[in-house]
């Protein structure tokens, strides 16, 4: 089941405790964190060491936590740096159980990708936070802001999938990470340069690289051709909205998989803006957030 989130947050601190407190109800768990002023646990990390039960417990610089995903060893670190907009993001494939962590020392981990450190969101109380997490296996999850009155998406982090059967059986780890400040979801940044860029990152054996999202085309006369995201091309039978597949790949490493939480969109953004809800004809329900359709459920956000 998609579980969703819509507030204002008043501070940066806010919106990741609504991405937290989200992650718990699906499933989730925080093995070890620190609230800026104690740790725990200490020195274990078997017990469950959740001490961020309000975001006033992640208002100190310096405040993390470790957030496990049900029945696997995947982990986000999310460490609160000088100020609410500002935090440290990382993904570790194998969790984050080395290091010396303390106060204010997040651990570290074996094979883990930092995807941001900066500037994460937008200006405190001026965006609507939407978080959805999947309670079910493959436990997908993104969390997007969007500016009050333009709704132009602001700051973004998302852990989705490869389809079931889309990507090779050696992979041990089908998934594609990403945080990025400013505006998120956008094709033309999701596809860009394969070693640059607010990209997708993917493990690719045991080599983290970036893993961009590739532009379906309608292909034209003479060498012309139209990228189908984001483009008003609709389905050629009902012209409706069709979500469309995404194929994730690697200049270097090929085809990773076809993601399975998140769809580009057809529609131009005037045709579909930004928070446009859709039901598909499979009975799943989708939000847009830059050139995508992100999973959500069957409220319609009241942006």
């Amino acid at each position: 089941m998609i579980l969703t989130s819509l507030s204002t947050p008043a501070t940066g601190d806010a919106a990741i405790f609504a991405l937290l407190t989200l992650a718990l109800a699906a499933g989730w768990t925080v093995p070890a964190s620190s609230n800026g002023v104690v740790q725990v646990p200490v020195p274990d990390y078997t017990a469950n060491g959740n001490l961020i039960a309000t975001a006033a417990d992640l208002s100190t610089g310096g405040a993390w936590f470790r957030l496990k995903m049900p029945g696997a060893t995947r982990e986000l670190l999310f460490v609160r740096k000088a100020n609410a907009q500002s935090w440290t993001v990382s993904y570790g494939v194998a969790g984050f159980l080395t290091g010396a962590p303390a106060v204010l020392t997040p651990p570290t981990g074996a094979s883990q990708r930092t995807l941001i450190d900066g500037t994460l969101l937008g200006a405190d109380g001026a965006y609507r936070w939407l978080v959805s997490f999947d309670d079910a296996a493959p436990y997908e999850l993104w969390a997007a802001g969007h500016t009050i009155g333009t709704l132009t998406p602001n700051g973004g982090i998302a852990l989705l999938a490869m389809e079931t059967g889309s990507y090779a059986s050696a992979d041990t780890d089908p998934y594609v990470a990403y945080a990025k400040s400013g505006s998120v979801f956008a094709r033309d940044a999701l596809g860009g340069n394969v070693n640059a860029g607010p990209c997708f990152s993917g493990l690719f054996g045991a080599t983290w690289s970036s893993a961009p999202f590739a532009h379906p085309v309608i292909d034209g006369a003479y060498g012309a051709y139209t990228f189908v995201a984001n483009s008003g091309r609709m389905s050629s039978v009902s012209a409706q909205e069709v979500p469309i597949d995404i194929p994730c790949v690697n200049g270097t490493y090929g085809h990773k998989g076809r993601v399975r939480g998140a769809k580009y969109a057809g529609s131009l953004v005037a045709t579909a803006p930004w928070g446009t809800h859709l039901t598909d004809g499979n009975t799943a329900y989708w939000v847009r957030v830059g050139d995508l359709w992100l999973q959500w459920d069957v409220t319609v956000p009241a942006l």
